[in-house]
């Protein structure tokens, strides 16, 4: 999670908080202490789920914190028994095939929607927990992996343009 700031309040996520790669706290809301207590429904607590039920439905990501936080209307909150990895649920909501079962069960076609009732009827593949942790442990590595190519991409991308700006004022 990224972007926690030290401020006087609790904080209350939306979808632009949630993405594959996690949940940050830029441009949050911030519910009052009090506010926060009478929206107990709302709620979310480490190891949580929270899953965006509009704009892109079904994308995932755990709340890791130990900080309390609220949820708006349009993110499910998944609290799993002990069968399920918060983590491996978010991997595999993300992927292709979750978010192709996810579409499928999507309605509206300008505004795609994923309702509570077909969210709770998902089918999960579902195996032992120690494999997983196996898969997730493998996802997290690649991952970061994929990450770090990323930036290199970026940065010889840069020289490159570099390059050619010199180049074009004969500087080379």
């Amino acid at each position: 999670m990224t972007g926690l700031e030290n401020v006087d309040g609790i904080p209350l996520l939306s979808i632009r908080n949630i993405s594959a790669q996690g949940i940050n706290l830029n441009h949050v809301r911030y519910l009052s202490p009090d506010d926060h207590k009478k929206l107990e429904a709302t709620q979310v607590h480490k190891g949580d789920v929270l899953v965006s039920l509009i704009m892109r439905p079904g994308i995932a990501a755990v709340y890791q914190s130990d900080e309390p936080a609220n949820i708006d209307t349009h993110l499910a909150r998944l609290r799993l028994t002990d069968k399920i990895d918060p983590a491996y649920l978010a991997f595999y909501l993300n992927s292709d095939v979750g978010q192709a079962l996810i579409h499928s069960l999507s309605t509206g076609s300008i505004q795609p929607m994923l309702t509570l009732a077909a969210l709770n009827d998902l089918p999960i593949m579902l195996p032992p927990r120690d494999e997983q942790k196996q898969i997730v442990s493998e996802a997290q590595r690649l991952t970061e992996e994929a990450g770090q190519l990323s930036k290199a991409a970026e940065d010889r991308l840069a020289e490159a343009q570099k390059l050619v700006g010199k180049l074009c004022q004969g500087a080379v």
